[in-house]
């Protein structure tokens, strides 16, 4: 359901969060603790489509590609590792910290994304929030006043790995939350007191998962998937952005798991929006990006070889768009 259509059925709207979250930005705003104030204007999303020019052999292009898997996921693309995490159950947006037109405007972009990924997308008006976006100028003292209130916020992670999250300077930080699936039962039937949370790494579950079947050489039998993700913005560290940038950012690391301290430099990628290489940053969300959330959305999750289907889909996408836009070596 793209970003109209949640607007058609009222969910465009909800910019505010939980009671117990609004309670403490409410807080916060009384202490001056989350600014209002925007970023510049942003260029209309015509304006910016992805370009994409090959230049190059099929090697060099295969390479570029396996380097971008890698950094995206941090392991190769032949690798037979952790299966990728990514949203089974609906999303849910919640934009909090910013004015009407500029959270209308980032719920757009992530909407949109997460549609065109093939992430599935909340029908009803009255959506559990699963994906927070909140914007202040304090955050840690946020992140902390908001824990005070909600002692389940981290899932069940020790501190050491919360305290670095929230004390680690970034202009967007970005919380996972997973629980455990089955990856024989339906979507969301899984146990949601199983939850593990991790900047970086997963905690120790914390409930038996009783599954079906068993796993092989070739498949998994049971998986993570994401229970919520927190992306906190720092205003004072995207001022000088556009607000359609920073989204499209949030975007791709909050619908796939992405080391944020991962080199992406010479990549064509959004992830690159913080990097200090020198190079300017895409104005938007690439077709790299979207190829791979694409590809990450469209292959089984649960069979070893992810990784490599996930690098064949992107190879085809990339072969298709050189027929009608030159692109530039992603290396």
């Amino acid at each position: 359901m793209a970003f109209e259509d949640w607007k058609a059925a009222g969910i465009g709207r909800r910019f505010l969060s939980l009671r117990l979250m609004h309670a403490v930005l409410a807080a916060l705003m009384l202490a001056g603790g989350v600014a209002q104030a925007a970023p510049g204007d942003d260029e209309s999303t015509a304006a910016r489509v992805p370009q994409i020019t090959i230049e190059g052999d099929r090697q060099a292009i295969q390479r570029s590609v396996h380097t971008f898997i890698y950094n995206m996921t941090q392991a190769p693309a032949g690798s037979l590792g952790e299966p990728l995490q990514l949203w089974r159950r609906p999303l849910c947006f919640i934009i909090a910290g910013l004015p009407q037109a500029n959270a209308e405007l980032v719920l757009k972009h992530l909407s949109n994304a997460a549609d065109a990924a093939g992430a599935p997308l909340a029908q009803k008006d009255k959506c559990r929030p699963n994906f927070y976006v909140v914007v202040t100028a304090h955050p840690a003292e946020f992140l902390r006043a908001w824990q005070r209130h909600d002692k389940t916020l981290y899932g069940f992670n020790p501190l050491m790995p919360v305290d670095k999250f929230v004390d680690t300077p970034r202009p967007v930080r970005i919380w996972y939350n997973t629980y455990v699936a089955d990856t024989q039962a339906a979507p969301g039937n899984s146990s949601a007191a199983d939850i593990t949370a991790g900047a970086a790494s997963n905690a120790a579950t914390h409930k038996t998962l009783w599954v079906r079947g068993q796993a092989s050489l070739i498949t998994y039998n049971v998986v993570r998937d994401f229970h919520s993700v927190l992306a906190i913005v720092d205003l004072n560290r995207v001022k000088d952005l556009q607000w359609s940038q920073v989204a499209d950012y949030i975007g791709v690391v909050g619908l796939s798991r992405v080391n944020p301290d991962a080199d992406f430099n010479g990549a064509d990628t959004i992830l690159r929006l913080f990097a200090n290489t020198g190079t300017p940053a895409p104005k938007g969300v690439t077709e790299w990006d979207m190829s791979f959330l694409r590809a990450l959305y469209h292959t089984q999750q649960d069979v070893r070889g992810q990784r490599t289907e996930i690098a064949s889909n992107m190879m085809g996408d990339i072969a298709r768009s050189s027929s009608t836009t030159p692109l530039k070596k992603n290396d």
